[in-house]
């Protein structure tokens, strides 16, 4: 499975460098995780029970025939709160 990252306030998507990677040094948003799962390992975590939430009911819609397993990437933003002191 590849890491992408997702930033905020740009828009772009792009692939996000493998933790602890030496002479690594692209910024990685902070508030965002983005997966590329494979058609392959998405079903597989479904019969296995591994999934929830949204990407359960993505999984469930997806069709087997051979010309429509494309991957599927999961974009989680978390949010940035603020508090005044």
């Amino acid at each position: 499975m590849s890491n992408f990252a997702f930033d905020l306030y740009t828009g772009q998507i792009f692939k996000a460098p493998v933790r602890g990677a030496i002479g690594s040094n692209m910024d990685v948003p902070v508030n965002t995780v983005v997966d590329n799962y494979s058609f392959d390992n998405l079903i597989e975590r479904l019969e296995n029970g591994k999934l929830d939430g949204k990407l359960k009911e993505i999984a469930q819609t997806l069709s087997k025939e051979k010309d429509e397993q494309n991957p599927v990437i999961e974009i989680i933003k978390y949010q940035i709160i603020t508090c005044a002191h």
